[in-house]
């Protein structure tokens, strides 16, 4: 989903303020409105001469409509800072804001007040930038385009020889919903220009961003996840060629733990339970689970042949803090092309004790594979030792246990330390929707 924020017309670059108040004209300007006036027959005042405006019949002041600034009914904002607050979880680190300057750049619906187009500037100490540009789609916020200039104004964990540009992924970006709420109604709705006081604006959801390489197989991902990040103050904002109001977003609705639709935690569970769907459950590995199992329900216990021959029994791995399962074939191209991803996200994670498996389903005759075509598979593209290498022939165990969501291969199974399924999907171009999966398991383990 691209919905072009750019062509919003009358968004400006403007910076975040601290408040928003009157710009009425102060004790002095008053005073010398009194002395220059001139008593009338019932001694009230009859003219008015420092603001250029006439008394009314009964001596007080008519609407003042002078150029000198005073008594003026429009809300001006004070832009005189920017605030920027919370902790930036990224796939390669962790970026901290207190206090930095924002860029804000704002529409309005001209009838309704509203604020309905947002742009966010964020930067430090002139470096990181980090743009976001929301925009209204049916009712809601959505954010239509992303971007980070990353340095090593980010962090230590960013190389310092290192400057690299992230952009919004276009192919997935649909797979990651954000949000925000909290933003302020303008004052002076029909002005062209207003000011929006708000005390917090909240962001919420993740989005994937993407650096491209300088050939094949060299792209860069990045995952962002926006929450608990907040923008303080006041701003100013431009009308807007929208129209119509987005509502603020609600978050854990219905839920009682785990991650909602924005990824918000929503709280864990106590001892001797794990979140299904949501809510509480006795929780555990589950034997006798049923098959066909989707998101949010156990996986039975299954018994795959091992690179040497030997039974491995995937009830083995339950209290690991998490399993990352994926489906491959000695044929696949596209496997072969995210092998080095894959291997990167196992020294990434694996330190933490999450299982990383490779189920190799066929040969490259497109027959079923046996113990000894997981091993090749692990040694032709140079898997590291830790690696789980099982035969599935055409990957029916797998079947057996798990309700496949494609016929298409490199597909993933993110599994919790119970074996509760919380990510299956199937990608041929990245792996940033499973890695955000592990890291909100990793999170609710205090590992990450």
């Amino acid at each position: 989903m691209n919905v072009r924020f750019g062509s919003v017309a009358g968004c400006v670059v403007l910076s975040l303020g601290l408040g928003c108040e009157s710009a009425s004209g102060g004790d002095k300007a008053k005073t010398a409105d009194v002395a220059a006036s001139v008593d009338g027959a019932d001694g009230t005042d009859a003219t008015d001469g420092a603001d250029g405006v006439a008394d009314g019949a009964d001596g007080t002041d008519a609407a003042d409509s002078a150029v000198d600034g005073t008594d003026l009914t429009e809300p001006a904002c004070q832009l005189k800072g920017t605030r920027a607050r919370g902790l930036v979880t990224t796939s390669v680190g962790y970026v901290v804001y207190d206090g930095q300057s924002v860029g804000v750049r704002s529409g309005h619906d001209k009838a309704k007040g509203c604020v309905n187009t947002l742009g966010l500037d964020l930067t430090i100490g002139g470096g990181c930038k980090l743009t976001l540009d929301y925009t209204t789609l049916a009712g809601a916020w959505v954010l239509d385009k992303a971007s980070l200039e990353g340095d090593i104004g980010c962090g230590d964990f960013w190389k310092p020889e290192d400057t690299l540009v992230f952009e919004t992924d276009t192919f997935d970006s649909d797979y990651a919903p954000t949000s925000l709420s909290g933003i302020a109604r303008v004052e002076a709705a029909s002005s062209a220009d207003a000011c929006s006081p708000t005390e917090k604006i909240t962001l919420l959801g993740k989005v994937q961003l993407k650096h491209a390489g300088q050939a094949k197989g060299e792209d860069r991902y990045m995952t962002i996840d926006l929450n608990g990040l907040t923008v303080e103050g006041a701003f100013s904002s431009k009308t807007s060629t929208l129209s119509g109001c987005p509502v603020d977003a609600a978050t854990c609705v219905g839920l009682t733990c785990g991650p909602d639709y924005f990824s918000v935690d929503c709280g864990s569970c106590g001892k001797g339970t794990t979140c299904i769907g949501g809510t509480c459950v006795e929780g555990g590995c589950k034997e006798d689970a049923p098959g066909n199992a989707v998101v949010g329900m156990n996986v039975g216990e299954q018994v795959y042949t091992d690179e040497n021959g030997a039974a491995f029994s995937l009830h083995s791995l339950c209290g690991a803090p998490a399993v990352w399962m994926i489906r491959t074939a000695h044929w696949c191209p596209a496997c072969t092309y995210l092998a080095p991803v894959f291997q990167q996200l196992y020294d990434n994670y694996a330190p933490l004790g999450v299982k990383f498996i490779l189920l190799v389903g066929q040969n490259n005759s497109g027959m079923p594979a046996t113990a000894a075509d997981a091993k090749s598979y692990k040694i032709k593209h140079g898997y590291q030792d830790g690696w789980i290498m099982l035969a599935d022939p055409n990957w029916s165990l797998t079947d057996q246990i798990i309700r496949s969501t494609s016929d298409g291969i490199p597909s993933h199974i993110i599994l919790d330390k119970d074996l509760v399924i919380r990510q299956s999907s199937t990608n041929t171009s990245s792996s940033w929707a499973e890695e955000t999966a592990l890291l909100q398991i990793l999170k609710r383990e205090g590992l990450w």
